[in-house]
């Protein structure tokens, strides 16, 4: 009688165990049902990437740090070399969609004696990224929703319990949209797509008709300012934030394959699309802005710590046009937050609906930790990005 095969344990393999590790009563193998389509996860990963807000978050980065020209050509070399990536994701996925998404990927495609550190390694860095990417975005939107009623109420004063409830409340409208209203979520979501390209195209066309006096291309493209007292390769490291943060979390479809009809074809659809749709989006928001800012000065010292409500207040110079574009903002970053706490969660859940773990892991109770700590340091919210994206670049390293 032949000897029974042995299965691989550990991290998550290209076969998962026929038998879930734990208890059958407490953990079972799960079939989710297949409800996200490809236009609602398009959206959905569009969403998360949220390159309408993303650019706005790192304007200060520009001011006495080379200027926009470091800015804009930093901006298109990283989305070049990421839309590189992109799409060699794609192909992976196109090949072999899993909820996991690069965990799974690491472990399947990596010589047999390395399956299992590079899945390991993958795995603790995605995690982190997401989970990093996930509790800055209740946090902004709550600075936004704040910023907002000072727009309402100039003689408003924001106070850090402000910050916290506001939080708490944005952190419980992701909770209800995706506990008990996730089929309305894929309509919102779908939604989405119009609104953050319409949003675009409002604050870029507003932008470009109010502005007072304009910017020369030369300065816009070819004169650097140099103020800070730091090097230009320094400079040019921060400049990439912006491009790295808009045009990246390609693996966020990837972790709604099992949800998704046509995984094989939808996937690498949704990679690519939303990888393209927010370096333009992204682009259009960087021309906007370096034509168009009359007071970088005022960017250091923003609104509710919101360089993107200061600009258009500066620039706009009417109070119903700058309150519509703060409504696009928060809306846009409210429900980055719910589809970065879909794809949280789906990511650490995949595994388990295979077999692989033994309880899911509370994603969303760690955020809610992290960011009552962050709330004590606002200032540090953007390291939160960074960091994440920094992670997010270590993980690539193991694909």
């Amino acid at each position: 009688m032949a000897p029974e095969e042995k299965k691989p344990s550990g991290a998550l393999t290209a076969e998962a165990s026929d038998e879930p590790r734990g208890s059958s009563e407490s953990c079972q193998i799960l079939s989710p049902p297949k409800r996200i389509g490809v236009w609602s996860a398009l959206g959905t990963a569009y969403s998360a990437t949220c390159a309408l807000i993303a650019i706005f978050v790192f304007l200060v980065l520009t001011v006495g740090s080379g200027g926009t020209p470091i800015f804009i050509y930093s901006y298109l070399v990283a989305l070049t070399f990421n839309m590189a990536v992109c799409v060699s994701l794609a192909e992976m996925a196109s090949a072999k969609p899993h909820s996991a998404g690069q965990t799974y990927w690491s472990a399947t495609f990596a010589p047999p004696g390395s399956a299992t550190s590079y899945s390991y390694y993958t795995g603790f860095f995605a995690t982190c990224t997401w989970l990093l990417w996930y509790i800055s975005a209740p946090l902004i939107a709550a600075q936004l929703i704040l910023a907002t009623a000072q727009i309402i109420s100039p003689d408003f004063a924001a106070e850090p319990w402000h910050t916290y409830v506001t939080f708490i409340g944005v952190l419980f409208v992701t909770y209800i949209m995706n506990i008990n209203l996730f089929s309305v979520l894929q309509y919102v979501n779908k939604a989405s797509l119009m609104v953050i390209n319409l949003g675009s195209l409002y604050i870029f066309i507003t932008l470009l008709v109010r502005a007072e006096t304009k910017r020369p291309s030369s300065d816009v493209w070819v004169n650097i300012v140099n103020e800070n007292g730091w090097g230009t390769g320094v400079n040019v490291l921060l400049s990439f934030a912006p491009a790295l943060n808009c045009v990246s979390g390609f693996d966020s479809a990837a972790h709604l394959s099992e949800e998704m009809q046509q995984p094989h074809r939808d996937v690498p659809i949704v990679m690519v699309g939303s990888a393209s749709l927010s370096g333009i989006a992204a682009f259009i928001m960087i021309m906007a802005f370096s034509y168009c800012t009359t007071n970088a000065e005022n960017l250091l010292n923003a609104i509710g710590g919101q360089p993107g409500i200061q600009l258009m207040m500066d620039t706009l110079r009417s109070f119903p046009l700058t309150l519509i574009g703060s409504l696009i903002f928060v809306l846009v970053l409210a429900n980055a937050g719910t589809c970065l706490m879909t794809v949280n969660s789906r990511m650490m859940w995949g595994p388990r609906w295979h077999g692989r773990m033994d309880c899911p892991p509370h994603g969303s109770l760690e955020g809610l930790d992290l960011d009552c700590c962050f709330l004590e340091m606002q200032h540090l919210f953007r390291s939160s990005l960074l960091l994440g994206w920094v992670l997010y670049s270590l993980a690539q390293l193991w694909w």
